[in-house]
């Protein structure tokens, strides 16, 4: 019986372990990817980050690249090796987070910790299957709660003098160090509330806290770094047109404004979300030429939108 046991242990483990392995294996190009190449290509061809984007219609005003660190990392894997060097880096990013789950549950017998870490990588999937920026993301959100936990296993402030450390390529990397920042905030303030600590140790915390915080200014932009982050594409003006269709205005952090329509949206979550004035948004569509009437203009063709604060 034993024996059966272990086998059948054994085997849901192989099973786990391989369909994780080959949902992460495979990837698939997303919309964005090349861009981020791109962008990687020429700032290590010109050796520095360009002020404007060359490839966009507003590339007449400032940009603030703040995933450029994750582009040059992937630029120089596809110089190197191509898709297959992308997607080599990314199978990297994901075992290195793979890896602190394994570390983490050192207590755990081993079959089981196979059987867990098979379980996370399924459950970070959609967040890493296409390759994006975000991935460094997933890997540094978890070093983060890997050097909180063990601070908490070993009742030492040691581990979380690399707290701030992780900051600096955080912020250069990709945006969510917005959650890590929110994330290490809220574990600092839990513990001082509901633990007795000495002043000295609640001292230590608060220094880590704001150190944290200002690591995230090790960035070519400084406070403007910030200042985009919070502020992105609004909706201004929106109408409901007959047929379900939504007309607006779209506004960036810098001032410009751009006509906006979205098709046969009326109901969906796209629609909800246009129609709430003012609200931050991330959207996804094509420029088209607007002649309607006899003028001549751009009009901006919204095939997706989604809330910032959930991405």
């Amino acid at each position: 019986m034993g024996r059966r046991l272990l086998s059948a242990r054994h085997i849901l483990t192989a099973v786990l372990v391989a369909a994780a392995a080959i949902a992460l294996l495979g990837t698939t190009a997303d919309p964005d990817l090349w861009g981020h190449v791109r962008f990687g290509q020429d700032i290590l061809a010109s050796h520095h980050l360009p002020g404007t984007d060359a490839y966009s219609f507003t590339s007449d005003r400032p940009w603030i690249n703040h995933e450029w660190l994750a582009e040059v990392a992937m630029a120089l894997a596809f110089n190197v090796g191509g898709a297959s060097g992308l997607n080599l880096l990314r199978l990297v990013v994901i075992g290195l987070s793979l890896l602190l789950v394994w570390s983490h549950l050192e207590d755990v017998d081993d079959l089981l910790r196979l059987q867990l870490v098979a379980v996370a990588g399924t459950g970070v999937l959609l967040r890493v299957h296409p390759f994006r920026p975000q991935v460094f993301s997933v890997w540094l959100f978890a070093l983060m709660l890997w050097l909180i936990t063990r601070a908490e296993r070993r009742e030492s402030m040691t581990p979380l003098v690399a707290v701030p450390l992780i900051m600096i390529p955080w912020v250069n990397l990709h945006g969510g160090w917005i959650v890590g920042i929110g994330t290490l905030g809220f574990w600092i303030a839990t513990r001082v509330a509901f633990r007795r600590m000495p002043s000295r140790r609640v001292a230590l915390l608060a220094l880590v806290g704001v150190a944290a915080c200002l690591a995230t200014l090790v960035n070519p932009y400084g406070l403007d770094m910030w200042r985009f982050l919070a502020d992105t594409v609004r909706v201004e003006r929106p109408m409901a047109l007959r047929g379900g269709h939504v007309r607006c205005t779209l506004t960036d952090a810098s001032g410009g404004k751009l006509k906006a329509v979205a098709w046969r949206v009326e109901g969906s979550e796209t629609g909800k979300r246009l129609m709430t004035e003012g609200g931050a948004i991330h959207v996804v569509g094509r420029l088209k030429p607007d002649d309607w009437k006899g003028r001549e203009g751009v009009e901006f063709e919204i095939e997706d939108a989604a809330d910032p604060r959930r991405l």
